[in-house]
């Protein structure tokens, strides 16, 4: 399967989040061993960053950097094209994020449809298959919200 990792999974699994910590981690473990290949933004890169500065822990971020580079996660790089076609599409989606229709529009580029998030904005784009609870529910039995 070729998927999407929003931020919130890596930020997830970063902080052990209590809730969604353990099954962020599986997603990331499984784009290790191979099972998932797994795409990830420069905006997503960006995005980590400015969440560890608001966090207060400014010397995290080259670390954090660090673990997702020797990752096995492919890093698409945002073009002029991505952000024109979110901006287009946020007449229309007004409730969705910038950043959100961002990350939609370097998805449609590559083809990739499957996401793992935890952000309901992507259930509202017909064209794309949210993943986070549903996966671990089938796949893992992980029980839990």
């Amino acid at each position: 399967m070729d998927a999407f990792i929003d931020t919130n999974i890596l930020i997830y699994a970063m902080e052990l989040h209590p809730t969604f910590g353990e099954k962020a981690l599986k997603i990331l473990e499984q784009v290790d061993r191979g099972s998932i290949k797994g795409y990830i933004s420069t905006l997503v890169l960006l995005e980590v960053c400015w969440y560890i500065e608001a966090s207060g822990n400014i010397d995290e971020m080259k670390n954090a950097l660090d673990n997702i580079e020797d990752s096995r996660l492919e890093t698409i790089e945002i073009q002029h094209s991505d952000i024109r076609g979110a901006l287009e599409m946020k007449t229309h989606h007004k409730e969705i994020d910038l950043n959100d229709l961002v990350h939609y529009q370097a998805m449609k580029r590559r083809g990739i449809t499957d996401i793992f998030t935890n952000d309901s904005h992507f259930k509202r784009l017909e064209d794309i298959k949210p993943h986070f609870k549903e996966y671990f529910y089938q796949q893992h039995g992980v029980t839990g919200a």
